[in-house]
């Protein structure tokens, strides 16, 4: 009978730790899906990316980076409600752990009817006021920065620039969504431990073809 007992108590443990193992699995397969789902939206919107000093005689299309987890941009791509306008505004920002996307397409208009699609403009936030103008791509974001890089890969610092970067690299920190749950109603005191040992970080080094042709 103890002998029983204790190849039990070993068979628990090691069905313990196949399951722990398996729970593990399945969190690093989720954060490595929207890694990829991030990664493959911002690299569309980035690849097709506009910037032009004087397209029109004295008329610029500019990028700006506010802050490190925010990007403006234009990019010549199809609006996302299908009308197939071929230059939209993009947004992207870090608000609390959702990181959101907006864009502005050609025609838009605000709640009074003012024309909102300007992509001769100062990149701005003041098109996107409204509750509705950016909308949740994932939950469960830990930390998301934006780095653009020259063609000598140094750190461009975008101010309403008409310079288009070289590279943009994405550096983002997930955690699963049951693991969110959870991190929501730790203590604050205790957060920053569970996001170190449940959080993953991942990485993408996004390209812009054009951009060495920004001034042509």
């Amino acid at each position: 009978m103890a002998l029983l007992a204790v190849l039990g108590g070993i068979l628990i443990r090691v069905c313990a730790n196949m399951q722990s193992a398996y729970n593990q699995s399945i969190r690093m397969a989720a954060m490595a899906e929207d890694a990829r789902t991030v990664f493959s939206l911002i690299g569309r919107d980035l690849r097709l990316s506009i910037t032009r000093e004087d397209d029109i005689p004295g008329y610029n299309i500019r990028i700006h980076q506010p802050g490190p987890s925010e990007l403006w941009f234009v990019s010549a791509n199809e609006s996302g409600n299908g009308t197939g306008a071929s230059l939209i505004e993009v947004a992207y920002r870090l608000n609390g752990n959702t990181l959101e996307r907006a864009e502005v397409e050609e025609g838009a208009t605000d709640k009074d009817g003012l024309l909102l699609w300007n992509p001769y403009g100062d990149r701005n936030d003041a098109s996107r006021a409204d509750p509705g103008g950016f909308q949740p791509v994932i939950d469960g974001v830990m930390r998301f920065s934006l780095t653009c890089y020259d063609s000598q890969l140094m750190v461009l610092v975008l101010d309403q620039s008409s310079q288009s970067p070289t590279m943009v690299g994405v550096t983002i920190s997930l955690l699963d969504g049951k693991s969110y749950q959870q991190w929501e109603r730790l203590p604050e005191a205790e957060r920053d431990a569970f996001v170190g040992q449940r959080a993953r970080t991942f990485h993408k080094l996004i390209q812009i073809p054009g951009a060495q042709f920004f001034n042509q």
